[in-house]
């Protein structure tokens, strides 16, 4: 059970960090221009965050540019907002079983490796 709790959440990463760079690295130029980042310096700040971070806070251009950064994550956010409700009411229907003494629930045994019966269990 750990191994593939491991699998799937690596494997879930990696999706998602794929999808999340596909849109931003094809949206976020074009809410820059949208947001009213100049056009000659929307490559530079686009390659360099630090080149935004460094500009005046009140400036247009940076606030242009945060706007753009937010117009950009806002659809993943929601994205992930409803894969995560979705894994969460997934989890609330699944079966509580109930294991007792019982380390294995197929073959009924204890950690030891005996026979365990139910009913002792249960009292």
């Amino acid at each position: 059970i750990i191994a593939q709790l491991s699998l799937w959440t690596q494997l879930g990463g990696s999706v998602g960090s794929a999808i999340t760079a596909a849109v931003w690295t094809s949206t976020l130029p074009t809410n820059m221009a949208k947001a009213g980042v100049p056009a000659d310096q929307i490559t530079e700040l686009y390659s360099s965050p630090v080149s935004i971070a460094a500009l005046d806070f009140t400036s247009p251009v940076r606030q242009a540019c945060i706007d753009a950064f937010n117009m950009t994550v806002r659809p993943l956010f929601v994205a992930a907002t409803a894969i995560s409700a979705i894994c969460l009411i997934c989890g609330i229907f699944m079966p509580d079983y109930y294991l007792g003494k019982e380390h294995n629930k197929v073959e009924s045994t204890d950690i030891a490796g005996k026979s365990v019966s139910e009913d002792a269990d249960r009292q």
